[in-house]
């Protein structure tokens, strides 16, 4: 009938705006997480001989890739009270370590002022990323800008690229970026019950040994009180005051 035509066009007009709804919530959602991406850099200052290091503290089974820039201050930027300008005059390098959780080296390169370094994990833990210029100096030691952006997981994915090559829709990509990011949450959270499960060991462990401290305490308190009464009394008859 043509009630139920016009009911049925109705009902689709309806269906196919909530789905470009959606779509377009989507789409926000994926641009304020690239934009929230994009500036995910952090920048610190770095003397010449010094070593700084980051601790991470990640799963196993983990990618972690981190891209560093060293600049040369110049003389009119902000830097550091009692800091000043390297002096240039041999090229500018970088010295970067990865360790992990046992110290053991996991990654270990010197190149020049941009690079990028990329290791897995190989146990959970805390891991450090270590940065050092390549140049020493007694006196007159400078300062250099390094601005580094570290990622990991999912967040090492270039989905871009990823969609050019499996020729991918956008919501295509933000269903795969998703399904990557539950994967770490999954990895994340079986890691913190670990680790929640180690801490509630060892606290069991504490109490237990406070217990058994003041169980101990309570009994040398009362063989001493006992002996105390014991060693009066004796001391009592032996001068006859009782």
């Amino acid at each position: 009938c043509e009630e139920c035509r016009l009911r049925e066009e109705k009902d689709l007009a309806h269906l196919y705006s909530n789905i470009s709804m959606a779509g377009g919530v989507l789409k926000c959602v994926l641009l304020l997480v690239c934009v929230a991406q994009a500036f995910c850099v952090t920048s610190f200052f770095l003397k010449e001989g010094v070593r700084k290091c980051f601790i991470e503290d990640i799963p196993k089974d983990t990618l972690v890739v981190g891209s560093y820039q060293a600049w040369d201050l110049e003389q009119n930027e902000f830097k550091p009270e009692g800091s000043q300008s390297r002096e240039k005059e041999s090229p500018l390098g970088m010295k970067v370590q990865a360790t992990g959780p046992n110290k053991e080296s996991l990654v270990q390169r010197e190149g020049g002022a941009t690079g990028r370094v990329a290791f897995t994990s190989k146990a959970s833990g805390e891991h450090e990323i270590c940065f050092q210029t390549n140049s020493t100096r007694w006196f007159g030691v400078g300062t250099v800008r390094v601005d580094l952006d570290l990622v990991t997981g999912a967040e090492t994915t270039d989905y871009a690229d990823l969609a050019r090559a499996e020729h991918l829709t956008e919501l295509e990509v933000f269903i795969r970026r998703l399904n990557d990011r539950v994967s770490d949450i999954r990895r994340e959270q079986a890691y913190f019950k670990q680790r929640e499960m180690e801490f509630r060991d060892e606290s069991e462990d504490t109490n237990a040994r406070v217990m058994w401290f003041s169980v101990v305490q309570t009994l040398f308190l009362l063989v001493s009180g006992v002996w105390q009464v014991k060693h009066l009394q004796g001391f009592f008859q032996s001068k006859k005051l009782v």
